[in-house]
């Protein structure tokens, strides 16, 4: 089995009930990432470090933390923005 493309169903839930705060200066959100042959999708409900691509580059094992994140409202639909804060990695 492979990767399935998708938005942990634990992070919607949490979302929706106020566990995770995603304005500025709100929760730390990091980002990992995983080679093909790693088993998770939106069923996953925690990070691990199976299969997850060896610190290369400007890449940290354990994930890039994501900065700069707003929430905003465009029309009738909300929006969360952010990018990867490339200060805190190891070189």
């Amino acid at each position: 089995m492979a990767i399935t493309q998708g938005v942990a169903y634990s992070f919607k839930s949490e979302i929706l009930s106020g566990t995770h705060n995603l304005a500025s200066g709100g929760n730390t959100i990091k980002l990992a990432l995983y080679k093909s042959t790693a088993v998770i999708g939106p069923t996953t409900t925690s990070y691990t470090t199976g299969n997850e691509v060896s610190a290369s580059g400007q890449y940290v094992a354990g994930g890039g933390v994501l900065s700069g994140q707003q929430v905003s409202l465009s029309s009738s639909m909300r929006l969360w923005r952010s990018q990867i804060d490339h200060s805190q990695e190891l070189h």
